[in-house]
């Protein structure tokens, strides 16, 4: 394992790229924009349509809520233990 690794408390998402991109085959034409992000050595390679100031809002956001999620000590979407249950 990577020295860089080893703590993963101390590892984040962040954003490392964004760019104006074509869109995709799929899509109709229009402004789309690429971003990357990096969790150590793993990456997740995105594409939005928006402007580049739309992309950035939303990538950052992504990423801040990535990192929230990361820390709790449960998941969001996982069911909770409800003790008001029925049987």
């Amino acid at each position: 394992m990577h020295s860089h690794s080893n703590d993963l408390s101390s590892r984040k998402y962040c954003l490392t790229s964004i760019e104006k991109s074509d869109p995709p085959a799929d899509m109709p034409s229009g402004n789309y924009c690429q971003y990357v992000v990096m969790y150590g050595d793993s990456a997740i390679n995105c594409v939005r349509a928006g402007t580049l100031k739309e992309v950035t809002l939303h990538a950052e956001d992504f990423v801040k809520n990535l990192n929230s999620r990361s820390t709790m000590s449960y998941s969001n979407y996982a069911p909770r233990n409800n003790k008001n249950k029925t049987a």
